[in-house]
């Protein structure tokens, strides 16, 4: 925060801020502005980690099972006219899993992660529950309203249902881990409602001279996922899109490593974007390349 504007209140902004109660063994109740309170497989980019979502959610896990529940809200709504749309736009939904050993006793022990997730964006159809400038990011919208009234608004339902998987394990004496994740809505009337993401990670670079390098590709339908959580840096954050993802790190020493991502994305690849016909393609190239310098304290 910069310290100008005649002496003023200054504005800040909240990453984190939660209660977690352990009310029973294994049992935890979160309340406030709080990380994912669900299993994600692997790097997937179902999700992104930018995201902290806020609202209620109850976790547990005994023995081998675990599982969530939870609610957020999204956005308040408002509309002068009594009949319109005041229903805030929110997000329910759980998980259920299990945590088991895989091959013990043998040189390629295993620990396999399984969860099925559910969620449902409610009032979110024929809504506009957007965080960045009414930006559906790919989701199909239609227009509400006319003339200077008109807005973008939701066309679908999000009521995605989603299996995830990931095997971690020691290969040729580095960590390795495989993930596979899956998801499809099952909300009425979706046509393009598909999203799957597979990848491997082999090494950790953590301790001074250890590296690791990764490989993934994911594919997601228009309307599969419900775009404000999607991953950001995957063909710019957007649905209807697909490609690989490279990664590669390094820590020189401990506590700090370097790290490249390169992505090989397409967009559009299920609608053409809504432009002019000369510009109405699909399988508009999108390729990234991000270099970062992580240090860990």
């Amino acid at each position: 925060q910069t310290f100008t504007n005649i002496a003023s209140q200054k504005d800040i902004y909240l990453d984190l801020v939660y209660a977690d109660w352990k009310f029973m063994p294994g049992a935890d109740l979160i309340l406030g502005k709080q990380p994912y309170p669900f299993f994600r497989p692997g790097q997937s980019l179902f999700y992104d980690g930018d995201f902290n979502p806020e609202g209620a959610a109850v976790k547990f896990g005994r023995g081998m099972f675990f599982g969530s529940a939870y609610g957020w809200w999204l956005q308040e709504s408002y509309n002068a006219n009594p009949a319109g749309n005041n229903s805030d736009a929110n997000i329910f939904g759980g998980q259920l899993g299990l945590k088991f050993p895989l091959f013990a006793g043998t040189a390629y022990a295993a620990t396999t992660t399984l969860a099925a997730s559910y969620y449902e964006c409610g009032a979110c159809r024929h809504s506009n529950p957007f965080w960045s400038g009414g930006n559906a990011y790919g989701n199909t919208t239609i227009t509400q309203g006319s003339g200077s009234s008109a807005i973008q608004v939701l066309k679908y339902d999000y009521q995605p249902v989603q299996l995830s998987g990931e095997i971690a394990m020691k290969l040729f004496n580095l960590p390795f881990s495989f993930w596979v994740d899956w998801a499809q809505n099952t909300a009425s009337g979706v046509q393009y409602d598909t999203a799957y993401n597979i990848g491997a990670m082999v090494g950790k670079a953590s301790d001074a001279k250890t590296w690791e390098a990764g490989l993934m590709y994911q594919s997601m339908d228009k309307d599969a996922l419900y775009a404000q959580m999607i991953d950001s840096d995957f063909a710019g954050g957007n649905t209807d899109t697909d490609g690989w993802v490279l990664k590669a790190g390094y820590a020189p020493v401990k506590n700090i490593s370097l790290n490249a991502t390169y992505f090989i994305n397409s967009i559009n690849k299920d609608v053409p974007p809504p432009t002019t016909p000369a510009n109405n393609f699909t399988g508009l190239n999108y390729n990234r390349l991000q270099l970062d310098v992580n240090y860990k304290f």
